[in-house]
């Protein structure tokens, strides 16, 4: 959370930079403010898709934890999620039954 308080800061800084060049005409410190205005905020942006799953795997691991009595951290979860599932899959036991359960016996 600070991160992006600290980039968005950060991003202001650099977007006042480039306008002051503007305004003394200096094109070169325009051109390279307003090329990191705009890196800024697409790091920004990642950045806070990132941590919205980040923290969203510390809750999820600690309700499987409970549920299943694992003990998957949140780095377990937000890395290999998938892989998690897949092996959970494959450990299941399936009942198989052939035929209809609903008939009627005679």
């Amino acid at each position: 959370m600070w991160t992006l308080v600290i980039m968005a800061i950060g991003t202001i800084v650099l977007c006042g930079v480039a306008y002051k060049c503007l305004d003394s005409m200096n094109g070169a410190a325009f051109f390279v403010g307003f090329l990191s205005s705009i890196a800024a905020l697409c790091g920004g942006a990642f950045l806070a898709l990132c941590s919205w799953g980040w923290i969203a795997s510390e809750h999820e691991a600690r309700l499987i934890n409970q549920q299943l009595g694992t003990s998957y951290t949140r780095e377990d979860l937000f890395f290999a999620s998938g892989y998690i599932d897949e092996v959970r899959e494959m450990h299941r036991k399936r009942i198989e039954l052939n035929g209809d359960l609903m008939q009627d016996k005679d």
